[in-house]
């Protein structure tokens, strides 16, 4: 089970890559839709930046957790299949185990980031950082700007605190897809349903 679990964790990460190429290209798509609506003669306008924040931010997280959300969905509706018909035992916290095997390179990279504002290791580590979570990347934006020559010591210790937020995802998608999938939660049938009683 344990080759299993770094298979699937290997998975997810390959999926919340893609999810980051992606993250990028709407990012900078949303940017430049929204640039259309620049007044004439102006360069750039106040709004423009957290309206493409939001925008993106929407976008990328209904993206990035359908894509994991989806798969652990499964995978816990196949693993109730086989605890079912004694191939396997529960394990309602294999969703965590994965997710947390995947938010691996993240969690260094995060500790990498915490060491250079720290120890000042490489001018360069705030936009790697920023490039490697790119699967949520306004939330990038909003702790460490859009500047590429943004350095890790002129970040403060709050705003390198608060990017370490994305770390977090994908273990809590993968534990909550994983365990509804097990215990056969259809949210969105739930929800229905509720509102036909209703």
């Amino acid at each position: 089970m344990n080759k299993e679990n770094i298979r699937w964790a290997v998975k997810l990460y390959a999926v919340s890559f893609v999810a980051g190429v992606v993250g990028i290209f709407t990012y900078l798509s949303v940017a430049v839709i929204l640039s259309i609506f620049v007044p004439a003669g102006q360069t750039e306008a106040p709004a423009i930046l957290p309206a493409t924040n939001i925008v993106t931010f929407v976008l990328q997280v209904i993206v990035f957790y359908m894509l994991i959300y989806s798969k652990m969905r499964d995978l816990g509706y196949k693993n109730n299949n086989a605890v079912q018909f004694g191939h396997m035992q529960a394990d309602p916290l294999r969703g965590l185990k994965i997710g947390a095997m995947a938010a691996i390179p993240s969690v260094i990279s995060f500790l990498i980031l915490v060491a250079d504002k720290a120890f000042g290791i490489w001018a360069g580590t705030a936009t790697a950082y920023r490039m490697c979570h790119a699967a949520i990347y306004p939330i990038m934006v909003w702790t460490m700007g859009t500047a590429v020559t943004t350095t890790t010591a002129s970040l403060s210790w709050g705003a390198v605190l608060c990017a370490g937020l994305p770390v977090l995802f994908l273990p809590t998608v993968a534990t909550l897809g994983y365990y509804l999938g097990f215990r056969r939660v259809e949210v969105l049938d739930a929800i229905i349903f509720t509102r036909k009683k209703k």
